[in-house]
């Protein structure tokens, strides 16, 4: 598990990872799967697609919550101070992925509150919704990519 079972196996650091990593697994899979697969298919019937959707995106909302909170308290653990997160090359990995969630969270708003509702009433709303979770799935790539590249750095507060 990286730098969070440093400090053993069951620790506060350690259980927040799991989550977090549990959490993205989930999101980034709806993400994915919704994206490029489920709204793919030519025909649809809009009732049981907007169902699917509405629980979808209930269902990322939750681990999206997941991953913020426990995010929040693994940055806090491992960085520190607001000095270390703009001078070390981990805080700046660690912004950059922030920005990309921060982005894809934007885009999941977007389609909770806008795109949802217009593709249970049109193809074209489909399409958006589809359109737009595939961008936040490249957000998603883009964070896991910066979070993979974290692990491989020391940590601020280890230093």
């Amino acid at each position: 598990m990286g730098h969070a079972g440093e400090q053993g196996f069951l620790s506060m650091p350690l259980a927040a990872e799991s989550i977090h990593l549990f959490a993205i697994a989930l999101w980034v899979g709806m993400v994915m799967v919704s994206g490029w697969f489920v709204l793919d298919r030519a025909e649809v019937d809009r009732p049981k697609m907007s169902a699917y959707l509405d629980a979808m995106s209930n269902a990322a909302m939750v681990a999206v919550t997941a991953i913020v909170a426990t995010g929040l308290y693994s940055a806090w653990h491992r960085v520190g101070t607001a000095e270390h997160l703009v001078g070390t090359d981990y805080g700046i990995t660690l912004l950059v992925k922030v920005v990309l969630v921060v982005f894809a969270i934007a885009l999941g708003g977007y389609n909770k509150f806008f795109g949802l509702p217009a593709a249970g009433s049109s193809a074209e709303g489909q399409r958006t919704v589809r359109f737009v979770l595939r961008l936040e799935a490249v957000a998603v790539l883009g964070a896991l990519a910066a979070a993979a590249f974290l692990v491989s750095q020391q940590p601020p507060s280890a230093m």
